[in-house]
């Protein structure tokens, strides 16, 4: 006897795709409308924005206080995550609410560097190379 995982959070195993279909759709230019951005993945968490002064905090992973908060949904719960996005409104994270204070729990930010760092072929974003993909396909 073995177990199937059919669920895991909002994604449900009759809405996966085989590598064959995500091969056709990417040849056809059709992959866009099957992607979730990483801040749907956590749309169960409240979203927050952080004031532009406190940008700097954010992106290098350190705790927030209350004040950095520009849009809120109300009362702020202990142990409570949160979607945290930047003062452009770029998701950066998530963050949980502790004692008065918000703490990085997992930081999603995608840096984009500089071209000359990367390798021909080479996507800017991470150094990944997304372009291999459609070479392998077609």
């Amino acid at each position: 006897m073995s177990l199937k995982r059919t669920r895991v959070g909002d994604f449900v195993i009759d809405d996966t795709l085989t590598l064959n279909q995500i091969s056709a759709l990417v040849l056809k230019g059709e992959i866009e409308d099957y992607i979730v951005s990483i801040d749907e993945m956590f749309s169960d968490y409240r979203k927050l924005t952080v004031d532009a002064v406190y940008n700097r905090l954010l992106y290098n992973g350190n705790k927030l206080p209350l004040e950095a908060i520009v849009s809120d949904g109300g009362e702020f719960l202990d142990m409570e995550k949160f979607r945290i996005y930047d003062a452009e409104g770029s998701f950066v994270g998530i963050y949980k609410y502790i004692g008065g204070q918000f703490v990085l729990e997992k930081c999603f930010m995608i840096i984009q560097i500089p071209e000359r760092w990367c390798r021909p072929g080479w996507n800017t974003y991470m150094g990944l190379k997304i372009s291999s993909l459609k070479a392998q396909v077609q």
